[in-house]
C-alpha cells in the first residue's frame, strides 16, 4: 500500500513515536533523579529524619514530571517540511524556534533503529551540518517516511511517492559473511576496551563518593592492600579475569556494530548499513567525498583486514559516533571501494620520505623529556622514579619506525600517505579536492630548511611532516594551481 506525502506541508511525527519520546524522558529522569533516590533510601533506613525524606521524595517525583511534560511538549510542537530546497524545522511550546537548513549544507542524512524502534516500526532521522560537532536535528519517523524524506532532500521531488517496493536499484558492494565477522571479532582492541572498562568504574566510584565516602583512589588503595599479602597465583587470576572480560566486551561490541553490515552502490553514492540491533544507515555521495584513508594495526595486517575511511564534506566535525568505517575483509573489496574516486597508486610511483633531522629532534625531546620526569617524581618522593627512564627508548623507537615507514606517493591527479608505527595507515587525496595549503616551520625546521606541508580539504586535513622546504613549497604551488584550474 503507497503512502502519498507532500513535504511542502508541514509534517509530524507519528503517534507511535510517542513510546520512544516516553522512554527517552524516563532514562533523562533516571539519570538526573538517582542521587537523589540513594539520598532517600540512606535517610529512610535510619529513620532520623522523616521530614527530610520527603523532602527528598517531592524532589524526585517533581523533577520526573516535570522531564517528562517537557518531553511530551515537545514533542507535539515538533513540525517540519520542505520549502525552497530548504529543510525547516519548527518546535517549541514556551520558546518557539525555527530551525531553516539549506539543502547544501547537509553533508549527511542518518537513519538509525534499535531493536526497539524496529519494533514500533520507526527510525530516529539524524541531520549533519557542516560547523558541528554532533547532529543537526534528530527526530523519529516511520521507515518509510524518513526514507522518502532523506531521498526528497537528495534533490528528489517533494511529493514523495512512498513505498517499501518501489526503492532505487542498488549494487552489492560488501556483504560480511561469520567468518569475516570472526575476524573482526579477534581483531579487535582489546586494550581499548579495558581502559573504557576501567574508566566507567572509575566515574562511578567518584559518583558515589558523597554516599560511600571514598573516592576511585581510596578504592585503588583499598584494593592494593588486600593484594599485597595475596599469592601470586591470586593476582594473576585476577589480571587473567580482566583479560578475558575485556576479549568477550570488544568482541560482543564489534559484533554489535558490524553485524549485518552491508554497503551498496546507487547512482549517488555508497548507502551504508550496519548494526545487529542498533542499525544505522549512512548515504556516502560519491561527489562529497573528499580523501580516503585505510588502516590495520598488527594483527589485521596479517589477517588481513583493513577499516576503510571514506571522509566526506563536514566529516572532521561531526561526532565518532556517526562515521561509520568499511571493513575491508578481502582484498577484492578495495577496486569497488576506489573505482569513484582514484586508483590507489601504484609502487613505482615516486615519493617523498621524513628528513632524518626528525628522528634527531625526537631524541632531544625525548632526553629532556624523560630527565624531567624523573627529577620531579624523585622530588615527590617516588623511589621508583627510574623506571621513568623507559621513556627514551621508547620515544626513539616510535620516532624511527615513523620515520623509516613514512611515504609520500605523488602524481599529477593525486598524493597517497603511507605511514606505520602499531598500525599501517594510508590516505589518498586528489589535488582537485584541496581547498587550501598551509606551510609551517618550527625554529628547528627553519635551521635545517624543512617543513611540515598541510593540504587542507572539506573532510579534513592531509600532513606531510619534516620534508625538504624546496619540496613543501614546489607541492604548495602545484596544489594552488590545481585548485585554481
Amino acid at each position: 500500500m503507497e503512502e502519498q506525502i507532500d513535504f511542502s506541508k508541514p509534517q509530524r511525527q507519528p503517534i507511535q513515536a510517542i513510546v520512544q519520546a516516553l522512554l527517552k524522558s524516563f532514562a533523562s529522569a533516571l539519570k538526573s533523579i538517582w542521587p537523589f533516590a540513594l539520598a532517600y533510601i540512606f535517610n529512610l533506613k535510619s529513620q532520623d529524619n522523616p521530614r527530610k525524606n520527603t523532602v527528598w521524595l517531592i524532589l524526585m517525583l517533581g523533577l520526573s514530571a516535570f522531564i517528562v511534560g517537557y518531553t511530551l511538549i515537545e514533542f507535539f510542537y515538533l513540525r517540519f517540511m520542505i520549502r525552497d530546497k530548504e529543510l525547516v524545522i519548527k518546535k517549541g511550546f514556551f520558546i518557539k524556534r525555527e530551525l531553516v537548513i539549506p539543502f547544501e549544507k547537509i553533508q549527511a542524512i542518518h537513519l538509525d533503529r534499535d531493536w526497539l524502534q524496529r519494533l514500533l516500526g520507526i527510525a530516529k532521522v539524524s541531520i549533519d551540518t557542516p560547523g558541528t560537532t554532533h547532529t543537526e536535528e534528530r527526530f523519529f519517523l516511520t521507515n518509510s517516511m524518513a526514507k522518502a524524506l532523506r531521498d526528497a532532500i537528495l534533490n528528489q521531488p517533494i511529493s514523495h511517492t512512498v513505498s517499501e517496493s518501489a526503492e532505487e536499484a542498488h549494487l552489492p558492494v560488501i556483504n560480511l559473511s561469520g567468518k569475516d565477522l570472526f575476524k573482526l571479532g579477534i581483531s579487535a582492541n582489546f586494550l581499548k576496551a579495558m581502559l573504557v572498562l576501567l574508566g566507567f568504574a572509575i566515574a562511578r566510584a567518584d559518583d558515589l563518593s558523597g554516599i560511600t565516602g571514598k573516592t576511585s583512589w581510596d578504592w585503588v588503595e583499598w584494593i592494593e592492600e588486600k593484594t599485597a599479602g595475596g599469592t601470586v597465583l591470586l593476582i594473576a587470576s585476577g589480571i587473567t579475569i580482566i583479560l578475558v572480560v575485556s576479549i568477550l566486551i570488544s568482541f560482543g561490541l564489534v559484533i554489535l556494530k558490524y553485524g549485518n553490515f552491508s554497503m551498496l552502490q546507487t547512482t549517488k553514492g555508497f548507502h551504508i548499513r550496519s548494526g545487529l540491533i542498533n542499525v544505522r544507515e549512512k548515504l556516502v555521495p560519491f561527489k562529497k567525498v573528499q580523501f580516503i584513508s585505510w588502516e590495520a594495526n598488527w594483527i589485521r595486517r596479517h589477517i588481513p583486514y583493513y577499516l576503510f575511511h571514506f571522509h566526506i564534506i563536514g566529516d572532521h566535525e561531526i561526532s565518532d559516533k556517526w562515521r561509520i568505517a568499511v571493513p575491508v575483509t578481502r582484498p577484492a573489496f578495495f577496486p569497488l571501494l576506489f573505482q569513484h574516486y582514484h586508483p590507489e597508486l601504484p609502487k613505482g610511483t615516486p615519493f617523498l620520505t621524513m628528513s632524518g633531522a626528525y628522528v634527531g629532534r625526537n631524541i632531544l625531546y625525548a632526553a629532556v623529556f624523560s630527565i624531567a620526569a624523573i627529577l620531579i617524581s624523585w622530588l615527590l618522593g617516588w623511589e621508583q622514579a627510574l623506571w621513568l627512564g623507559v621513556i627514551f627508548p621508547l620515544w626513539v623507537i616510535r620516532s624511527i619506525i615513523h620515520r623509516k615507514n613514512f611515504k609520500a606517493a605523488i602524481s599529477t591527479e593525486a598524493i597517497q600517505i603511507n605511514h606505520s608505527i602499531f598500525s599501517k595507515s594510508h590516505s589518498l587525496l586528489r589535488w582537485d579536492k584541496v581547498v587550501s595549503v598551509l606551510v609551517k616551520q618550527n625554529i628547528f625546521q627553519r635551521h635545517r630548511r624543512l617543513a611540515t606541508l598541510v593540504l587542507f580539504t572539506g573532510g579534513g586535513k592531509v600532513e606531510l611532516p619534516y620534508i625538504q622546504l624546496s619540496d613543501a613549497n614546489r607541492l604548495r604551488d602545484y596544489a594552488l594551481y590545481k585548485v585554481e584550474d
